[in-house]
């Protein structure tokens, strides 16, 4: 899966290969997941207090809130038709990948147990919603 707004790196011939309809070596494919993952990742960062706030915490009584990496790997969109499905009344977070395969919102990328690898993301963002 590529995002919509992902910018291709001008000197990169895959853009060309994929608007030609071409095929991608497993090495330009390689290159391209881990720069696609390294945007979602940035994309989603959490905004760090400014100095004068942070002193201000209470040490002793402070807990950080729990983030695990798969909860990076959902893309806005991703998101979006998860609370969609979410408020239809869909809850079954493997219903919910595979409707995101199906409609090619995720990659289909499996465990070899035949899991989708998106099922852990879509579990910790369910968990997220419900808790809100």
């Amino acid at each position: 899966y590529i995002p919509n707004d992902y910018k291709f790196n001008k000197a990169d011939n895959i853009k060309k290969q994929l608007d030609m309809g071409l095929a991608l070596s497993a090495r330009q494919i390689n290159y391209l997941l881990k720069e696609v993952n390294q945007k979602i990742l940035s994309d989603n960062k959490t905004v760090n207090l400014p100095t004068h706030e942070v002193s201000n915490i209470d040490v002793y009584n402070y807990e950080e809130k729990k983030i695990t990496s798969t909860d990076f790997s959902l893309t806005n969109i991703q998101k979006e038709r998860i609370r969609e499905l979410y408020n239809r009344g869909v809850k079954n977070p493997e219903t919910i990948c595979e409707f995101l395969i199906k409609n090619k919102i995720a990659p289909s990328h499996r465990y070899s147990t035949g899991k989708p690898k998106i099922f852990p993301s879509v579990c910790i963002f369910l968990e997220n919603i419900n808790g809100s």
